[in-house]
This record gives structure tokens, sequence and C-alpha cells, in this order.
């Protein structure tokens, strides 16, 4: 059947396939198929039977985790980061996202596809100078008008970083805002939309001397530009990289560094309070024997509705990271797990999601080979961890990185290497992968 539906893709095609049954376990069976004309070795797709194969370049296809694009072109974009935007144009699903470098100028592209990893499209490659941007980092956003909005850490008038929109078919591109140095600098993080204004965060500079970068806001036609708070790195924290969550009239994040402890801050802004009173700090982390070595370099949040929870990047017992919760009435900070250990989740990265009791993200480190992983940690209290797929390095990819989304009870997420062909030594410049949660 497999063999059936392949073949109708790839018409035209068919005197040049070469079938190799690479693996039979317990009934399923893992074919290859090579497109001989373009050369030996070159496997367009593998496929098992366990359900409909997905059509596209080097794809793995098991009960659970696939690839769905490999980056193997420098000029269609290299080592993709952050989280993917979904938005459904004309009944399709597409994911939008980001690389950080290659492109025409190699300072990254933003690129649409089907969420099955066809029709990819480059829709802007940054060209870098006053007039465009480089190096994109943080996930796109969109609001209400499907305008998709997004940062880059260099580029613009100061070469300090950029605001910029497009729309989803790659035209109208536009830069609202260049930073200057008051106003911060290298944003990271994705903008957060409320009530038809964007908030957003800078890791670097801001008013006075402080260099803890800044929190901000701006309407999407780029007018109202305000920077709302300079972070003081000893008290507020700085370097924020996570996305601010929007709950109850507020705005809540994390500072990376920073804090009474320099270990990083969970922080409030208060929307409808004056400037003077808008800002306050929740929780500066204590990495230390003494407060139960809660974590260090918080880069995650997200709320389901009560608390906050998160992760950490180092600190814990095993210095690679915590999971925690911070309780919004009692205000308490409670760490749920230390992670780390043999082929475990290390160093987690990026945004979590949460979803019937559930909340996933992925880690840069830890696994099977220490590639990284896809997790999931359960609220029920006690809190546990599960390791959804351990990334191996090479044909799944390395350094998962920003966590998933989830279309259709699918997870998508970016790897900041592997995958086949790549030009760099350790054999890939990143792939998109898939994880089905009924798989």
């Amino acid at each position: 059947m497999i063999r059936g539906l392949l073949k109708r893709y790839l018409k035209g095609f068919q005197n040049s396939l070469t079938w190799h049954v690479l693996e039979r376990v317990s009934g399923w069976v893992l074919l290859s198929l090579s497109l001989t004309a373009c050369g030996p070795g070159l496997d367009l797709f593998r496929a098992s039977s366990a359900g409909p194969p997905l059509v596209g370049p080097h794809l793995v296809l098991d009960p659970g985790f696939g690839v769905v694009k490999n980056f193997s072109n420098p000029r269609l974009g290299r080592n993709p980061v952050s989280g993917l935007l979904y938005l459904m144009i004309d009944s399709d699903d597409f994911l939008f996202g980001v690389t950080e470098t290659g492109g025409n100028s190699g300072l990254g592209t933003l690129y649409r596809m089907r969420t099955d990893g066809s029709e990819f499209s480059v829709i802007h490659s940054f060209m870098g100078g006053e007039n465009d941007g480089g190096i994109p980092h943080a996930a796109l956003m969109t609001g209400p008008d499907k305008i998709l909005y997004g940062t880059t850490l260099k580029g613009g008038s100061g070469d300090l970083g950029v605001i910029f929109k497009i729309k989803p078919d790659g035209s109208d591109f536009a830069i609202l805002k260049s930073f200057t140095v008051s106003e911060g600098g290298f944003p990271k993080a994705a903008l957060t939309e409320v009530s038809g204004v964007l908030y957003g965060t800078t890791t670097k500079h801001g008013g006075g001397d402080l260099d803890g970068g800044t929190l901000f806001k701006i309407n999407p036609d780029g007018s109202g530009f305000m920077v709302l708070r300079s972070f003081d790195p000893s008290s507020d924290g700085n370097a924020c990289e996570a996305p601010l969550v929007n709950l109850n009239g507020a705005l809540y994040g994390v500072n990376r560094g920073g804090g009474s402890n320099s270990a990083g801050t969970i922080f409030k802004w208060d929307l409808a309070a004056h400037s003077s009173s808008a800002f306050s700090v929740l929780h500066s982390f204590h990495d230390d024997q003494t407060n139960n070595f809660e974590g260090a370099e918080p880069t995650g949040l997200v709320t389901d509705g009560s608390s906050l929870y998160g992760t950490t990047h180092d600190g814990g017992l095993s210095k690679e990271g915590v999971f925690f919760q911070f309780d919004l009435g009692s205000k308490r900070y409670s760490k749920t797990i230390n992670f780390g250990g043999e082929n475990s989740v290390r160093n987690p990265y990026g945004k979590l999601i949460f979803r019937n009791g559930k909340f996933w993200g992925t880690s840069l480190a830890g696994g099977d080979q220490g590639h990284g992983t896809v997790f999931q940690v359960s609220a029920t209290d006690p809190f546990s961890l599960n390791v959804i797929h351990s990334l191996n390095g090479s044909s799944d990819g390395a350094e998962p990185n920003f966590g998933v989304t989830e279309v259709n009870e699918t997870l998508y997420g970016a790897a900041y290497r592997g995958g086949h062909h790549g030009e760099e030594t350790d054999g890939g410049i990143g792939v998109i992968f898939s994880v089905r949660l009924n798989g």
C-alpha cells in the first residue's frame, strides 16, 4: 500500500525508483526509497506501514516522531530557531518559522510550509543594514489582522535589531522600529499582543548604564513605541529571552540572569497600574544548598490560569535545569522536578505549552545520545517527567530549541543542527520535526 501511494506522488520517476526493505519488526516494515536518477544513496523517503506516508524530502515516519523538513540548502536557510507559528490559510494548515543564518546574505530567513513539509518557501531573506534586519531569533506572532510580526538581533539603523511586519505571502515587508542603545537591543523573545498593542523585551542596553535590556510596547503600525522598563540587573534581572505571558490584566516574564543572586527572576508588569508601580519582581532565583538548588537561568514560562510554570536552563541538583511552579495566589515558588541524569532531559530551553494537564517542551541536551529531547511533564502531584523522543544527532536533528507548537494533535518543533546532506561537519544544518500526541 505504501509503495502504491508513493508511486502516485512520484509519477514519471518510477523507472528511477529503487526500493529497499530496511527493517521488519513485529509486522512493521521500514522502507527506503531512492531516486537513482539523482545519484546513489539519495534517500527521498523513509516510511513505515504505520499509516499514510507524508511526502517530503528525507522524511522519517514512525508511529510518533517524524522529520517533515530537512534544511539542506543554505540559501533557503540554515539553523532553524524559535517556535513555529501556525496559521490556517484558505482552509490549509501552514507553519511559519525563522532560520538564524543562511539565506541570500547569510543573515537568516523567514519561511512557510504546509504541516507535511510540502510547499516550503522562503518569504524573506534578511540583508542587514539600515533598511532590513538580520539574524532573527524569536518566533513570529500574528494578531487579529493576520499580519506576521517579529524581531531580529541585528540590522536597523543602529545594528541593534529591529521589529518588522510582513504578510503571510511574503509581501509588504516593513521595519516598524530600529532599536537604539537607550531603547534596548538584541531582542530574543517573541512579541505578545494585548488589546491591539504589541509588547516585547530586549536582552541588552536600556536607560542609563544598566545594560539589562528593556520591556517595551509598540502599535502594529509602528507608532507609539515606548520603553516601559529598563531592567536593573542587580534587582530586576536581565536578558529576558522568553515570551511574556498575558494573564488577568498583567504581563509575566522571566529574566535569565541578574536578580539578588544573579540567577534570574520572575517579574510582573501590571497593565492597569501607573508606570512607577507597574513593575514588580515576584521571585529571585537562588541556586544554592540553602535554597535547595531551586534553579538558575529561567528560559520558559506558561500558565494554567492560577500558577506560572517554567523551566530553568541551569541549576538544580544536577546543574542541568529544573521545572518549577509559582503560585500566583500564595506567591509561593516550588521546584517540582530536577532535570539531569543519564538518558534524561538536560538543559531545557524555550517555550512550554500546556494541554490537558500536561506540559510539553524541548531540551538542548540529554536523551539517549545526548542531542536533546522532546519531553512531557504531568501536572498531577507529584509531577512526573517523560522523555517522548530522544534526538539522535543525525537524521532526527540535534539541539531542539524553543519548544513545540501543537496543530491538530501533533507537536511541531525545530532542531538547530542535524539532518541529511548538510554542509556542517556534524552532518546537517537543521530540521523541522513532528510528534503525534496519540502516536
